[in-house]
Parts: structure tokens; C-alpha cells; sequence
């Protein structure tokens, strides 16, 4: 089941095996895509890998479908990342522009 995939996840997790959690969590969300639990720790997972989107995606689905307290830190810490990211990202876009000059006559 969708559960029993999700906790086995949770232990994979616990044993620093990220990437085996993440896929008995996806695995998990293909029997049952309404998984809170399995969105939460596939955003966990993700979050350990520095998957920092993926990760703000999955906390948020989790986190709407089935709320954990202790869970809300961590969502904010990736949402804080993401931000400062996308920041980053925009600095840089905008750096690599071609820069307009005006003609003097």
C-alpha cells in the first residue's frame, strides 16, 4: 500500500538513503497521489540532495494534504532557499543582458 511504501521510505530517510526514499515515495504517490505523508518525505529526501524546488513543491503538497507541525520549519527553511535562488538567478539574468546605450547627437 501507499502508506506501508511512505513509511519504508520514512526508515530510508533515517538510514541517509535519500535517493531509495524518494523513490518508494514516488512509488507511493503512483498507488495513492493523495500521500500526504509520501509528498513530505520525498520533499525531505529532496532537501538532503539540495533538490531545493523539487523539495518546496513536495513540503507543499504535503503539507496541504496532511499538516505536520514539525514538519513547518523545515518548509519555511526550503522556502527561504528557493527564494534566494531565484534572486540569484534573476541577478544573473539580468547581468548578462546586453546593456542598451543611448546615442548623444
Amino acid at each position: 500500500s501507499a502508506l506501508l511504501l511512505a513509511k519504508r521510505a520514512e526508515l530510508l530517510l533515517k538510514q541517509q538513503r535519500p535517493c531509495a526514499a524518494i523513490h518508494d515515495c514516488s512509488a507511493a504517490l503512483e498507488i495513492n497521489p493523495d500521500c500526504g505523508k509520501a509528498y513530505s518525505i520525498r520533499g525531505v529526501a529532496q532537501r538532503k540532495l539540495g533538490q531545493w524546488q523539487s523539495a518546496h513543491r513536495d513540503l507543499l503538497q504535503g503539507q496541504r494534504l496532511d499538516y505536520n507541525e514539525s514538519l513547518a520549519e523545515v518548509q519555511k527553511l526550503v522556502e527561504q532557499k528557493v527564494r534566494k535562488l531565484e534572486r540569484k538567478r534573476a541577478d544573473m539574468a539580468s547581468a548578462a543582458a546586453p546593456r542598451k546605450r543611448g546615442r548623444r547627437t
